[in-house]
């Protein structure tokens, strides 16, 4: 049977991890981001890792984009196994330097977004025979807010509060929804912050990330913290 897995945020950083990892399993991923020319190649990452790589063009803040790219995988697939929101942005600084612009920005893309391309998909997720999960990278902000982080953490508190929501909600119809939060993680995202060889790897969070498609049928898992081990241990 066909396993398709649907990625956001697919053209880089953990994204572009994920279809790796998806890939190493066999699955066929669909990976949507705003930037073609990497999406491909992040495509061709993984055919070369030893599944199908698909790509369409996806704005997560767009709800136009979002319906485009649904149908796009609709009409190539019977039903969708995995879904992973993963598109994210950064915004950092104090409440009055920052910009209703950003604000909205930040909150359209990391909490708005997970929304509409769920709502998108949620009809491709029931279509498809076997287990299916839901996984909504959140960030270890989504708990832990301080002075300078206000806008991203409002975005990621919403988002890990409507994972669980959603976890509920769907429960019923066998469709598992967990909330994973990473601490800082070797991207582009947080470049500077920190040594990238002391931050958490994308390819071994995209593992983990896997890991959650392969449970026992007895266990769910609705939250996963995931620390750098050399940061966590200073």
């Amino acid at each position: 049977m066909e396993k398709v897995a649907v990625v956001t945020g697919g053209s880089s950083g953990i994204g572009r991890a994920l279809g790796r990892a998806f890939g190493r399993e066999g699955w066929t991923v669909w990976l949507g981001a705003r930037r073609e020319r990497e999406l491909e190649a992040a495509a061709r990452e993984v055919d070369a890792a030893g599944g199908t790589g698909r790509f369409a063009r996806l704005d997560v803040t767009d709800e136009a984009s979002v319906a485009a790219f649904a149908e796009t995988v609709r009409a190539a697939s019977k039903g969708v196994h995995a879904l992973v929101n993963n598109a994210g942005v950064g915004a950092w600084g104090r409440a009055e330097r920052t910009s209703v612009e950003t604000w909205r920005r930040v909150l359209d893309t990391n909490l708005t977004g997970p929304f509409l391309v769920t709502k998108a998909m949620l009809p491709l997720l029931r279509k498809a025979e076997g287990r299916r999960v839901v996984v909504n990278v959140v960030s270890v902000a989504g708990k832990q807010a301080h002075a300078g982080n206000g806008t991203y953490a409002a975005s990621k508190f919403g988002l890990r509060g409507w994972t669980e929501a959603l976890a509920a909600e769907l429960a019923e119809e066998g469709i598992r929804v967990t909330a994973v939060l990473p601490g800082y993680v070797a991207t582009p995202l947080v470049d500077g912050a920190a040594d990238p060889e002391r931050m958490v790897q994308p390819d071994d969070l995209a593992d983990q990330v896997m890991a959650l498609t392969k449970l026992p049928e007895s266990l769910h898992v609705d939250e996963l913290t995931v620390w750098p081990w050399r940061m966590y241990t200073e």
